[in-house]
């Protein structure tokens, strides 16, 4: 569960959106658990003392929806963690605009109650919790009842490839991790009219590919993809913090080091690489399967690379 989540109440006219903490996110479930009675289907009756019940009311109501997006550059940009605690909320900005719509899709189109954006439920002043969130992510993704994604850039299903959304790194684990994925256009609306998993839409995956150069099996089946592979995925993409080439790839390769912002892009990737080859038991060799000058690398050997451009 992430540290944080949205909380949306649906009202006649309009959607409450609060931030709640994992203790709210408990006390949420608790009173839910309190104040629910359901029956089976063969129209049982179940307490709501009963184990079953319980787990039932935790895996329906726990669900929760996640953002892939780019940010927003400039001022003022996203509403972030710190404006929200501060209360420096301006509901005509672009920013509180984007929040506003992907709560409101997550109700309207999956009925959902409880959402995650990584610019609001990261308090980022906080190393702690940078840290946590950064090697949770892919796993925050992966557990998401629906992934929404926002191609801000996009406004029909035809211009899909074009959107660069396809060319940032961190897009590239929200592309691969959800078991759900659905595109929506700069209008928030949805490129594939309905409401199934766009992994499982050739059209779409298609159009991933044209993006990606990416396979419909590479995209649904990636811890199968042999090493080099998966680094070549990652070699175009760009980042906003050097080292961000690195640790945007840990849930890729299943593997987890700590953040330390400064180090270096370098010194990130070949700590990202040690990490590879200490874990992964299957394959490994192909880890070494490079070109390119390793004089180049400050941190590694000839065996080495210092980036996945080099793959």
């Amino acid at each position: 569960m992430p540290i944080r989540l949205l909380l949306i109440k649906p009202h006649d006219s309009y959607l409450q959106i609060s931030l709640i903490d994992r203790a709210g996110i408990y006390a949420h479930l608790e009173n839910i658990i309190k104040t629910t009675n359901p029956t089976r289907n063969d129209g049982v009756f179940l307490w709501r003392t009963d184990e079953k019940v319980i787990k039932w009311i935790i895996r329906s109501y726990s669900k929760y929806a996640i953002l892939s997006h780019k940010w927003l550059r400039g001022t003022p940009g996203e509403i972030t963690y710190g404006h929200w605690n501060k209360g420096q909320l301006d509901p005509k900005s672009v920013g509180y605009e984007k929040l506003s719509n992907f709560c409101r899709t997550a109700w309207k189109d999956y009925g959902i109650t409880l959402a995650w954006m990584d610019t609001i439920c990261i308090d980022k002043d906080s190393s702690s919790e940078l840290d946590e969130s950064i090697r949770s992510m892919y796993a925050w993704y992966e557990r998401a009842s629906i992934c929404i994604v926002y191609l801000s850039e996009t406004q029909t299903i035809t211009q899909i490839p074009h959107d660069t959304w396809f060319t940032r790194g961190w897009t590239l684990q929200e592309l691969l991790a959800p078991k759900s994925l659905k595109f929506y256009s700069s209008e928030w609306c949805r490129l594939a009219q309905d409401k199934n998993n766009d992994k499982e839409n050739s059209v779409i995956l298609n159009f991933i590919e044209k993006a990606t150069m990416m396979s419909a099996s590479e995209v649904t089946t990636k811890h199968y993809v042999p090493l080099s592979r998966r680094m070549q995925w990652a070699a175009s993409r760009t980042v906003t913090r050097e080292e961000d080439t690195a640790y945007s790839l840990m849930g890729i390769f299943n593997v987890s080091i700590s953040i330390a912002y400064g180090e270096g892009a370098d010194r990130a990737f070949h700590r990202l690489l040690e990490e590879i080859i200490k874990t992964t038991p299957q394959g490994i060799l192909d880890l070494f399967n490079w070109a390119g000058d390793y004089k180049n690398n400050k941190y590694g050997t000839s065996l080495l690379p210092s980036s996945p451009q080099y793959y």
